[in-house]
């Protein structure tokens, strides 16, 4: 617990972030290099659901409703943002589209996919661990409405993907990051 007056560089080494090694250096890029409000940005951009990491799939799946600026967006238009990172060659085969550096949406091609590998690979001859990042974006209303055909699909014991209901496919490739 911090104290008051208590020095912030203090109070760093005294926080332990508990988790898998990519999930610690991402939470430390984002808290210690961009100086991101890791506690306000989960307060206004509430987790839904998850489907947690496991050795199967090789990726994991959150959904978060986004804050909304405009308080006069109804519940049922806010968006939800599902963010799935993983494994590239798993992840990547995912994906429909991109998102460029200017913030463009375009369709991942097969050539596109290969430049990803390509890179994915000198990453990882160079020591470094690689995953990948992907998104897809709903309104709540959508989401609500998946997630209802899911549980629908489940009672009537029809056979059902074994993502607790996220998509499959058709999520927008984002990048890259690696961990030596």
């Amino acid at each position: 617990d911090a104290q008051i007056g208590q020095d912030i560089s203090e109070m760093k080494s005294e926080l332990r972030v508990v988790g898998d090694a990519a999930d610690t250096a991402l939470y430390n890029l984002c808290v210690d290099r961009c100086f991101v409000d890791i506690d306000k940005v989960r307060s206004v951009n509430p987790r839904l659901k998850v489907l947690p990491f496991n050795s199967a799939n090789k990726f994991m799946i959150s959904a978060n409703q986004l804050e909304s600026v405009d308080p006069s967006v109804r519940e049922k238009d806010r968006i939800v943002l599902l963010t799935l990172k993983g494994a590239p060659d798993i992840v990547i085969q995912r994906c429909s589209s991109y998102k460029t550096n200017e913030d463009q949406i375009r369709p991942l091609n097969a050539e596109t996919k290969k430049t990803l590998f390509t890179r994915q690979e000198d990453l990882g001859k160079s020591g470094y661990r690689v995953i990948a990042m992907c998104q897809r974006r709903f309104t709540r209303q959508e989401y609500d409405d998946m997630l209802q055909k899911h549980k629908e699909k489940q009672r009537s014991s029809q056979q059902t993907d074994d993502l607790d209901g996220f998509p499959a496919n058709d999520y927008c490739f984002i990048g890259l990051f690696s961990l030596l």
